[in-house]
């Protein structure tokens, strides 16, 4: 398997935000540029809330969020806190995506695996505080 240093996040994982695997993430990984990939994002109204982005190949609108690198000597035991913090609700893709930076990078990206149908769509792509 594919151990790539780069992750996409769009969510509670970006810069700005405090939670404690968010700042996990940013003492161990570098922010890289903004990114957008294919797909849709819905909210997730539970004891917070949080996006649901979920991959589709074809679609015609976009997930925005960060690209990160994470440090070498951390990418393993990141990524299995990051799957653990996910949890089985979704799965970690390696993605190509093309940075707002012009670079290609292969990317982690954690994709809702369930039908969001519950969930409302937020239309611009965009999770926010």
């Amino acid at each position: 398997m594919v151990i790539s240093p780069y992750i996409f996040v769009y969510g509670t994982l970006k810069r700005g935000f405090t939670l404690p695997m968010a700042s996990k993430m940013h003492q161990h990984a570098d922010y890289i540029c903004e990114a957008q990939v294919p797909g849709e994002m819905h909210l997730v109204k539970w004891h917070f809330d949080y996006p649901a982005g979920l991959y589709l190949d074809d679609a015609s609108t976009f997930i925005h969020g960060e690209i990160f690198k994470i440090k070498e000597s951390s990418v393993a035991p990141l990524l299995v806190a990051l799957d653990e913090y996910e949890g089985p609700e979704y799965d970690r893709l390696l993605l190509d995506i093309k940075g707002n930076d012009g670079n290609n990078y292969q990317c982690w990206f954690y994709s809702f695996n369930e039908v969001p149908t519950l969930f409302p769509l937020i239309e611009s792509g965009k999770f926010k505080k």
